[in-house]
C-alpha cells in the first residue's frame, strides 16, 4: 500500500460537520468576481492607459489568492504510482506526449497532490487538440495544488484554447502572482491575448517572457503564433518556432506549427515530414491528422488519403469542427465519393453548433446538390443571420447566402436578418 501520511500522528478530536461550509461559499462568490474582473480588464482597455491597465491586473492577480486554497484532496491508500509515473515522464521526454498522457489519465487520481503530473495531463491533453477535455481536467488540477503558477497558469491556457480568452487572463495573472518570474505565465497570457485579436498586448507579453527567460520555449512559440497569424512574417515566425523547437524538440504542437510555416514558404516537404513525424509518435493527434488530411487534398490531390486521416480524427473528436469541415468540402469535390457521405458530415457539422457562417454556406450548397431545398433553407437562413450579426458584414459573403436562397426559391426579406438563429439539428 502506498500511502503518504505525516511521520507523527496524533489523535485529534473528530471536528463537526456542517451541511453548509462558509469556505465553499467565499469559492463561489471570489470565482465569478476574478472572472469578471479580467473581463473588465479586456473591455475597457481602450479608455485606460498601460499603467491603469497594469494595476488593475496586478490587483486581480492579489483578488484570487484565496480561491481553491483549501480544497486540495487528500491521497487515498493505492499502490505505488512511482513506477508508472517514471514511464509517462520518460515518455514525455521522448515526445510521445500521447502515451505519456494515457499514462497520466489512468494514475492521476492516485496522485491527487502531485501538480507536475497534473500539469502535464492537462497539457498533454491541449497538445493532442482535445481542449474540451483538457479544460476539465484543468479544473481538477488546481485542487492538487492551489499554490501552483503552473496549474492556474495551464487552466488559463486552457480557458482560451476553448475560445474564452478573456477568462483566461485571471488565471494567468493568478499564477504571475504566484511566481513573479513565470515567463510561462506571460506566455500563456500573451496567447489569450493574441486569441482576443490583442496582438500589440501579446507581442509584449511574449517579449518580457523571453527577456525573464531566454529558455522559455512557451515564450518563443507564442511570439511566432502572432508572427505567423498576425504579422504575416512568416521567416520572423520560422525563427521563433525553430527556436522553440530547439528547446522543447517533445512538443507536438511546435513542429505542427513550424510545418505550416514551412507550408506558407513553399517548402511542402518539410512540412509533410514534421506532420508525419507527430503523427508517428503520436497517432492520435487531432492537429496532426487535419494538417496531414489538408496536404494530402491540397497539395498531393489525393482526396482519398485526405479523408482517411480526416475520418481518424472524427473517430477520435466527433464534435472536430475544423476536420468536419474540411472533410466535408473534400468529399463533396471528389468525384468518385458519394454525395450522401458529404450530406452525413455537413449534417454532423451543423450539429455541433458552429459559428462560422461559412459552414452553414457549404452546408446549404451539399444540401441543394442532395435536393433538399428545406435543409438547405434552414442552415443558409442560420449562417445569414450570423453572418449580419457580425459587428462588419462581409456583403459579398451575405450575396452568395442570396443566391444559394434563390436557387431553391426563397428570398432573404428585410426582417430576416433580425430573426432568431434556429436552434441546431438533434442528434438522431
Amino acid at each position: 500500500m502506498y500511502l503518504r501520511v505525516p511521520k507523527k500522528y496524533q489523535a485529534r478530536k473528530r471536528p463537526r460537520r456542517y451541511l453548509f461550509s462558509k469556505r465553499w461559499l467565499w469559492l463561489w462568490i471570489l470565482t465569478p468576481l476574478v472572472v469578471i474582473a479580467g473581463q473588465l480588464i479586456y473591455e475597457q482597455r481602450d479608455t485606460l492607459s498601460p499603467q491603469v491597465v497594469n494595476w488593475i491586473e496586478d490587483r486581480v492577480g492579489e483578488g484570487v489568492s484565496g480561491v481553491a486554497t483549501m480544497i486540495a484532496p487528500s491521497p487515498m491508500p493505492t499502490t505505488n504510482p512511482a513506477p508508472a509515473l517514471r514511464d509517462a515522464d520518460n515518455a514525455w521526454q521522448a515526445g510521445a506526449i500521447e502515451q505519456a498522457t494515457s499514462i497520466y489519465a489512468q494514475i492521476i487520481e492516485n496522485v491527487p497532490n502531485d501538480a507536475q503530473a497534473h500539469y502535464r495531463y492537462t497539457l498533454g491533453l491541449l497538445l493532442q487538440g482535445r481542449d474540451a477535455a483538457a479544460l476539465a481536467a484543468a479544473e481538477t488540477a488546481l485542487t492538487a495544488d492551489p499554490f501552483s503558477a503552473d496549474l492556474w497558469a495551464v487552466y488559463g491556457l486552457a480557458l482560451a484554447r476553448n475560445d474564452r480568452p478573456v477568462e483566461a487572463i485571471p488565471y494567468t495573472l493568478r499564477a504571475q502572482a504566484l511566481a513573479p518570474d513565470s515567463a510561462r505565465a506571460r506566455a500563456f497570457r500573451a496567447e489569450a491575448y493574441l486569441d482576443a485579436n490583442q496582438p500589440s498586448r501579446a507581442t509584449d507579453l511574449a517579449e518580457e517572457a523571453i527577456e525573464i527567460n531566454p529558455e522559455s520555449y512557451e515564450a518563443h512559440y507564442v511570439l511566432g503564433l502572432i508572427n505567423n497569424y498576425s504579422n504575416f512574417d512568416r521567416e520572423a515566425a520560422r525563427i521563433d518556432f525553430e527556436t522553440a523547437y530547439t528547446l522543447a524538440p517533445n512538443m507536438p504542437d511546435v513542429k505542427i506549427e513550424l510545418g505550416w510555416v514551412e507550408w506558407a514558404l513553399d517548402n511542402d516537404a518539410d512540412a509533410e515530414l514534421m506532420w508525419e513525424e507527430v503523427e508517428s509518435d503520436n497517432p492520435q493527434n487531432l492537429d496532426a491528422l487535419y494538417a496531414l488530411g489538408f496536404f494530402s487534398n491540397s497539395v498531393v490531390g489525393d482526396a482519398n488519403r485526405a479523408i482517411d486521416y480526416l475520418q481518424r480524427c472524427v473517430a477520435l473528436d466527433p464534435g472536430n469542427i475544423a476536420c468536419l469541415s474540411y472533410m466535408g468540402i473534400v468529399q463533396f469535390n471528389a468525384p468518385d465519393v458519394p454525395l450522401e457521405d458529404a450530406v452525413e458530415t455537413y449534417e454532423q457539422l451543423m450539429r455541433t453548433g458552429t459559428t462560422n457562417p461559412a459552414h452553414y454556406l457549404s452546408a446549404g450548397r451539399v444540401f441543394i446538390a442532395d435536393n433538399n431545398c428545406s435543409a438547405a433553407g434552414r442552415e443558409l437562413r442560420r449562417g445569414y443571420n450570423l453572418e449580419q450579426a457580425r459587428p462588419i458584414p462581409d456583403t459579398a459573403l451575405l450575396g452568395d447566402f442570396e443566391a444559394e436562397l434563390l436557387a431553391c426559391g426563397e428570398s432573404i426579406s428585410p426582417q430576416l436578418a433580425g430573426a432568431p438563429t434556429p436552434p441546431p439539428l438533434a442528434e438522431p
